[in-house]
């Protein structure tokens, strides 16, 4: 399904000769040649779907402490504790060296050992066991001061250590190891970065307000976080009611509080709408719904929270393009929203507008979606990704799109 909204995102990412062939293969040649005048590969066709899931054959199978899903490509933690990526490369993202695709799972380049890792829109970004922040892709978002492509880690441009870290569209966020405020950096046009204007960084801001914050998260074009007292803040473009207020377009340099009074465990955003579970383990959702990702059970877009229709106790959120995703309490996967390349992973492609269990009977331990794929780790750390797989995203070795989950196999 396609928006005024994607329709601008993605005439911007057209500059980039390599990006027709993502909108292609996500939208069809059709939609993306007459809307976006993108003619390369135009006459490519769509990847194919699979009636059922089959499972990829795998060499050895790794396991991973933490797993995430970014636009076309992926990444995990190993228990060993270093960074593998797959999928896309075309900005070096994968960070093994090269700009050259990779089906199944590649380490990371370098001796560094992570403790948290975070894929974004053409940009990787990970923190150390010690806490420092590295990145690596494409863009002012790997916050190095210089913005040119990075192939392998390079440090953030900063002293700063980090507990956790962010990357977006076009900006990253971390939040800081000893004051727990959020740093950003990489474009500003509507004050994601939140530091009280409108100019971009190439290095880490503090965002204003000094707020101790338990977890930061990225968006498009605004950035969510949940304080220490379960108080959930939100930043930037409000055109969708993503930032939790009334005033529709706006677009808010520094955090303000999400409307509704409601405490939070933990957030996410999705391209423009955002979630959190409450200190009552219920998920509600505010901002973009045209997709149903707001789970609510209609179409409608929210600028304040709204309850998930839905009596499931939940643990986690997490949000992606046009959908959103969520673990039980009893680690059951469930998806909600968009679903036209199947990244509800439900058996079909049907839009859904109620959480629907994910297929296969998995349980999951975290979740993780991306552009419109998911991934997640179970409790025994075994990983599986969902959903699109054009650049090969769900790291089983096809670009064959799946329906239900499939174990992420190991490089032969």
């Amino acid at each position: 399904m396609l928006s005024l909204s994607f329709l601008r995102i993605s005439a911007i990412r057209c500059r980039n000769a390599s990006q027709p062939r993502r909108l292609t293969a996500l939208l069809g040649p059709a939609v993306v040649g007459a809307v976006l005048g993108c003619q390369e590969d135009a006459q490519s066709p769509a990847e194919p779907l699979e009636s059922s899931p089959s499972l990829a054959t795998a060499a050895a199978v790794l396991s991973f402490n933490q797993i995430d899903g970014g636009n076309t490509h992926s990444c995990g933690i190993a228990t060993d504790n270093r960074a593998y990526c797959w999928g896309d490369n075309s900005f070096g993202q994968l960070g093994d060296g090269t700009t050259t695709d990779h089906l199944t799972p590649k380490p990371v380049l370098g001796p560094l050992r992570f403790r948290q890792i975070s894929a974004g829109w053409s940009t990787t970004c990970a923190v150390t066991t010690d806490y420092q922040g590295y990145c690596w892709g494409e863009g002012t978002a790997l916050g190095d001061g210089i913005g040119a492509r990075r192939t392998s880690p390079t440090p953030v441009a900063t002293t700063t250590r980090f507990r956790q870290i962010e990357a977006g569209f076009s900006h990253t966020c971390a939040l800081g190891y000893d004051d727990r405020r959020p740093y950003c950096w990489g474009a500003n046009e509507s004050g994601q970065l939140g530091e009280g204007s409108r100019n971009g960084h190439s290095t880490p801001i503090a965002a204003a307000g000094k707020l101790s914050l338990r977890e930061v998260h990225t968006g498009d074009s605004h950035t969510c976080g949940v304080t220490t007292g379960n108080v959930a803040f939100c930043w930037g473009w409000n055109n969708h009611g993503q930032v939790g207020q009334s005033t529709l377009g706006a677009k808010y340099d520094k955090p303000v509080r999400v409307s509704g009074g409601l405490q939070f465990r933990n957030m996410t955003t999705g391209e423009q709408h955002s979630c959190g579970v409450t200190t009552g383990d219920r998920v509600f959702c505010w901002g973009r719904n045209l997709e149903g990702q707001l789970g609510d059970g209609t179409r409608t877009s929210r600028f304040a929270p709204k309850a998930v229709a839905s009596t499931v106790l939940f643990d986690r959120v997490t949000g992606g393009l046009f959908f959103t995703c969520a673990e039980s309490q009893a680690n059951t996967a469930y998806c909600w929203g968009g679903n036209n390349v199947v990244q509800g992973g439900n058996g079909t492609s049907d839009l859904r507008t109620r959480p629907f269990t994910v297929d296969g009977g998995h349980k999951f331990a975290q979740v993780n979606a991306g552009w419109a794929h998911a991934c997640g780790k179970t409790p025994d750390l075994k990983a599986y990704c969902w959903g699109w797989n054009a650049f090969g995203q769900l790291g089983d070795g096809t670009t064959t799109n799946r329906f239900a989950p499939v174990p992420v196999a190991a490089s032969p």
